[in-house]
């Protein structure tokens, strides 16, 4: 640091021809004179350590070298060399020569700049340690002494050390670029000393500014790191969960005691699935025949269904008959479809059969859910019509027979439909071959030799049954037909059996 400049002149004295100092010769000084033999040539050397004459406590040293024997006439080199004794620089440095006017410089390098009988080379900076050299080369245009005095000045300087540091910190984010709604979001925070001092107490903070919400409860997360040495990097991990679909930015920063980061911010497309389910079914079917339901599931989010499970019940009162793909009837009764993966948009059919067995209604159901959202149902009811079907039967026991022995014919009426039958009425009638003579039955009947009547059977339920018997007696030989004839109050049109008997 420059306080003040003081301008310090060192001067050297030459006598040249007889050689010698210009000034006494002391011997607690470095200013003092030598010669040597260089080349065959004899050189007298005067060197002198300024301000305190001593080197080790002196800023610059000048030594000024010349021959002791010039020819007249002749040219012949010399030189100043100037040494910077300091650690530090010397500025303004100034070396001049004081020339008498018989003698000429005809050359020099460094090339001074002259002004009546002084040589100047100036120097803005004489760097610590450094050492110049300047060769000279002149002539004497007469014998005798010359004599030439030579002065080093430069600017003296305070100086004092200060060290410039620098304090930088950087920080990084890295996310994801797209997430869904009820992904775990992992966060990557870099945090870098960039500057060339210790920073102490480091901290990572996600402030107010970032959307995801790390699962530590902090808003981006808030994460101590300590110290860093220059250059020293750490990773943080976070994991963070997203409070809702859309563009979410995590923006970070770093924080020490001495420095804050510039803030970085990275951005995560959170989009989310969203099911639907649709069951479609026949409103009506006839009990026993089969009923297919159609399946439609859509997601009409804005990401991916992914591991999406379709499931549907067997419905109560039916049997399950077939289902589309590879799907699979399971633990109570349950048809599962595999897991599919549903692109935002799309969608995935699926359709089973089931026979309705004796529920009146067919409660069908559907329900879909994928690995993110909830599940998600429709239902469709199917009414079960029943058709009533009655069989009329007729048999007689013994056949053949003999004119006078008896026979009996057993009259049925099954239900082989799906409905009730009501009213069942039965009356039967006999041939001039034959006479009845008795009836029976699950209804009270009324008879003539001819014919006979029984009350009606109020119902008859799906598979059941109702039986009825009439003994006749053979009359006359020949082949009889026994007639029974049904009819209900489902089946308008009177229903007519024979049975033949052979009478011998």
């Amino acid at each position: 640091m420059k306080q003040s400049l003081v301008k310090n002149i060192l001067a050297l004295g030459f006598a040249v021809i007889i050689g010698g100092c210009a000034g006494t010769n002391q011997s607690n000084y470095l200013q003092h004179y030598s010669e040597f033999v260089r080349d065959g040539v004899t050189y007298s050397q005067c060197s002198a350590a300024y301000p305190t004459g001593f080197l080790d406590s002196s800023a610059v040293r000048m030594d000024k070298i010349v021959p002791k024997q010039a020819l007249v006439g002749k040219e012949y080199n010399y030189q100043f060399i100037v040494t910077n004794l300091r650690g530090q620089d010397l500025t303004n440095v100034v070396i001049t020569d004081e020339l008498p006017a018989s003698f000429k410089i005809v050359s020099s390098n460094p090339k001074p700049t002259t002004s009546g009988n002084q040589a100047k080379w100036l120097l803005p900076v004489l760097k610590a340690n450094e050492k110049l050299v300047i060769d000279v080369v002149g002539s004497a245009p007469a014998t005798g002494k010359i004599s030439s005095c030579g002065y080093v000045s430069y600017d003296d300087q305070v100086c004092a050390t200060t060290d410039v540091v620098q304090a930088g910190l950087k920080v990084k984010v890295t996310a994801p670029k797209t997430a869904s709604l009820c992904d775990i979001i992992p966060l990557v925070y870099t945090v870098t000393n960039i500057g060339s001092i210790p920073l102490d107490n480091v901290i990572v903070d996600g402030g107010k500014t970032s959307d995801l919400e790390a699962l530590d409860g902090t808003r981006g997360g808030h994460t101590p790191v300590g110290t860093l040495q220059p250059g020293e990097s750490k990773q943080i991990e976070i994991q963070a969960k997203a409070p809702k679909t859309g563009n979410m930015y995590t923006a970070i920063r770093g924080i020490s005691n001495t420095v804050v980061s510039e803030e970085d911010k990275v951005l995560t497309v959170v989009s989310a699935s969203a099911l639907k389910v649709k069951i479609t079914g026949p409103g009506e079917v006839i009990q026993g025949r089969s009923a297919t339901y159609n399946i439609v599931v859509t997601n009409s989010g804005n990401g991916p269904a992914n591991q999406t499970v379709v499931t549907s019940p067997v419905p109560a009162g039916s049997q399950f008959s077939v289902a589309s793909g590879t799907a699979a009837v399971g633990k109570d009764d349950y048809i599962v479809w595999p897991a599919v993966n549903i692109p935002a948009g799309g969608n995935v059919t699926y359709s089973f059969t089931v026979i309705p067995t004796s529920s009146p209604t067919v409660n069908a159901s559907a329900t879909a859910q994928d690995n993110c959202s909830q599940s998600v149902s429709d239902k469709a009811v199917t009414n079960v019509k029943g058709v009533a079907a009655v069989h009329l039967g007729t048999i007689d026991s013994p056949d053949p027979i003999q004119v006078g022995e008896t026979t009996v014919y057993t009259i049925t009426a099954l239900n082989q439909g799906f409905a009730k039958d009501t009213n069942i009425k039965i009356r039967c009638e006999v041939g001039e071959l034959e006479e009845i003579v008795a009836v029976a039955g699950d209804t009270k009947g009324t008879f003539d030799a001819k014919t006979a009547t029984f009350s009606p059977y109020p119902v008859l339920e799906p598979k059941q049954k109702a039986t009825w018997t009439i003994t006749v007696k053979g009359l006359k030989k020949g082949d009889a037909v026994f007639k029974a004839y049904l009819k209900t109050d489902q089946f308008s049109v009177e229903v007519l059996k024979d049975e033949p008997t052979t009478i011998y």
